[in-house]
Parts: structure tokens; sequence; C-alpha cells
């Protein structure tokens, strides 16, 4: 698996431009820091700030599911991940979280909403937040 890192942009935005607020699936949030506007970006530094993004109700859980076929039951053991991002806006203007959630192999996620974009072992959702709003995204995973 390929590692992972997440961003937290809050430069300057633009005249109607939105922040955006990069978060890893741990809520750590992803910086990167100039010395001066004129310097190149240093290296990218991950922190956590619960007033910007936290875990909820991280679960992790095993079923069975059974599906007749032919007149046979067929059992199908499941293992679902869960975990709730609580994610708050503490720009003075809309922002746009990026929210990058590992999948294993053979993993798939169920969630509502779905992400934006599924790649390799990536799963990217992409939350507006008006200024003060906490929104919660659900996560799941099934296997």
């Amino acid at each position: 698996m390929r590692p992972l890192v997440l961003t937290l942009f809050l430069a300057a935005p633009a005249a109607h431009a939105q922040s955006e607020i990069h978060v890893d699936h741990h809520c750590r949030i992803y910086a990167r820091d100039r010395t001066s506007p004129t310097q190149p970006y240093g290296h990218p530094t991950l922190h956590r700030d619960a007033t910007v993004c936290r875990l909820e109700s991280v679960f992790h859980t095993h079923h069975y599911d059974e599906v007749i076929d032919q007149g046979t039951v067929k059992r199908t053991r499941v293992e679902v991940r869960e975990q709730m991002y609580v994610l708050h806006n503490i720009t003075p203007t809309p922002a746009v979280f990026i929210v990058d959630h590992p999948l294993p192999r053979g993993w798939q996620i169920d969630s509502t909403p779905a992400p934006t974009l599924v790649a390799d072992d990536l799963a990217t959702f992409r939350v507006v937040a008006q200024p003060g709003e906490t929104i919660r995204l659900h996560v799941g995973e099934r296997h």
C-alpha cells in the first residue's frame, strides 16, 4: 500500500474561492508551510486538531449474509468497518474537506454519500462546509 499523505491548505483564497482542508483516515491534517509568500513550500507535515477533524463511532464487526441459490442456502462471512468523520470549518469562508480513506485490496466502500473518486487503494470524499458548519461524514467498508 502506498504511503498516505493528505492536506490542510488554508492559503488565502482568491475572491469567491474555497479553502481546501485535506485530512487522512486518522483525522490528521496535512499542512504545508512557507517561511514567506515568496518562498517555496517546505516539507509537508501532519498534525491533529480536534476542532477541525475528529473521529466518532469507530466500529469493526463481523456477520454472515445468507443467500438462497438454487434451493441451497449459502452463507458468506462479511466484515464491516465504519467510522464517522466530524469535520468543522473554522475558516471565515466556505471550505472543501478532502478526506482520503485507504481501501485495502478486496474491500468495497459502503457509504452514503459515495466517494468522489476511488482509485487503487484510496477512496476520496469531497465535502463542502460553510463557515462555522460541522458536518458528519460516515465512511463504511465491507469485505
